[in-house]
């Protein structure tokens, strides 16, 4: 048996075997092949019997020119870069790797939760620059520094994270509702009690004002109602947007855990009146964002004016919190829950309030 590795430097520049691999039959690896369609693609899984690739492109003339193919195996979670329908077409299993990430995800989510409390990269970069040399005073930080002790931290450990991802970009909705079609046929395959409960959309491909072909997405998102997974974007939560409707909240800096310190809006306005009974806000500052690339170079910088594209995920990782405490219940029943127990902000408007959630979730669940 023939197996050829396309772009074996993603996943092993080195430090790996491919032993595992080599065990099965004939193995050749290429480091880089193409990432656009080539026919060096071609050329070089011309008689492979099993294909093996990360972001190489596997597209319909491609696999029309192989007729040896028996398999493709996508070293990724996505597999979007395989013409996946003409491969079944043509009855050759397609195969990926949903849950390679678990562990090393989540301990970068600790890598980064240390990061916004102590700004380890920034306090680097200004150490080497000579702030604290030239400081007049012995100690030195350029940001506030949060203490984890007596915090409290929210952790779903059995709930598993799907990715999906469309050109926002293009400003069209097929493009979303192809990546919600496929994520509804990963659910499929999934066994009960592993369902995909939500699906967090940081953008309003509903919306005519920034969208065209919306009545697809509109179309995608009542298949998902129907399948019973909830559908959260900026507009609001699944096909009846008017359940919850999200918006952005700021922080206070000096309150960072009392949800009844934020306020609806961003930082430098005014705020906001109060919202209908179904509006609930998100805390989307402060953000970090990547500055422009540089060559060699990485930088990052943080301000206090985010969006709901961090807003979103934030509600949906709540929601797997809830989820974690009583997997019986329904979307509705999330939400309902989520607006019954949030805060009341400085301006009157209802603020989520994880803690509070859960506290009332386990309350509910033991009696």
């Amino acid at each position: 048996m023939k197996l050829v590795v396309l772009d074996g430097y993603t996943e092993n520049p080195g430090d790996l075997s491919w032993k595992g691999l080599e065990a099965l039959g004939e193995l050749t690896v290429y480091d880089r092949t193409s990432y656009t369609e080539s026919p060096l693609i071609a050329q070089r899984i011309s008689d492979a019997e099993i294909v093996i690739m990360n972001k190489t492109p596997i597209s319909r003339a491609t696999i029309d020119a192989c007729p040896n193919i028996r398999l493709i195996a996508v070293l990724a979670t996505g597999y979007n870069v395989v013409d996946y329908q003409h491969a079944r077409e043509k009855g050759i299993p397609v195969v990926n790797v949903p849950t390679y990430g678990t562990a090393s995800v989540s301990q970068f989510s600790i890598a980064l939760l240390l990061e916004i409390c102590h700004h380890i990269g920034h306090h680097s970069a200004s150490v080497h620059n000579g702030d604290w040399a030239a400081n007049p005073d012995w100690c030195y930080w350029d940001y506030p520094l949060i203490e984890l002790a007596g915090k409290t931290i929210g952790v779903a450990p059995d709930a598993h994270i799907y990715y999906a991802a469309w050109p926002s970009w293009l400003k069209d909705s097929r493009y979303a509702a192809d990546a919600l079609d496929w994520v509804l046929e990963q659910n499929e395959a999934l066994p009960e009690g592993e369902k995909i409960r939500v699906v967090s959309v940081s953008a309003a491909p509903g919306s005519a004002d920034m969208f065209q072909n919306i009545d697809l997405w509109n179309a995608a998102a009542a298949r998902a109602e129907e399948a019973g997974v909830l559908v959260l974007t900026a507009e609001g939560a699944g096909a009846k947007p008017d359940r919850l409707m999200p918006y952005p909240a700021v922080l206070d800096p000096n309150a960072r855990d009392d949800p009844a310190a934020c306020r609806v809006g961003f930082p430098g306005e005014d705020g906001s009146s109060v919202f209908a009974k179904n509006a609930l806000a998100l805390p989307c500052s402060y953000r970090t964002t990547a500055e422009e690339y540089t060559a060699g170079q990485f930088g990052y910088t943080h301000y206090g004016q985010g969006g709901l594209s961090w807003g979103i995920p934030y509600c949906a990782g709540v929601m797997a919190l809830g989820w974690q405490v009583d997997p019986t219940l329904t979307g509705d029943e999330i939400m309902r829950y989520l607006l019954s127990t949030a805060a009341t902000g400085t301006d009157g408007n209802s603020i989520i309030d994880p803690v509070h959630f859960v506290e009332t979730l386990e309350t509910n669940r033991s009696t």
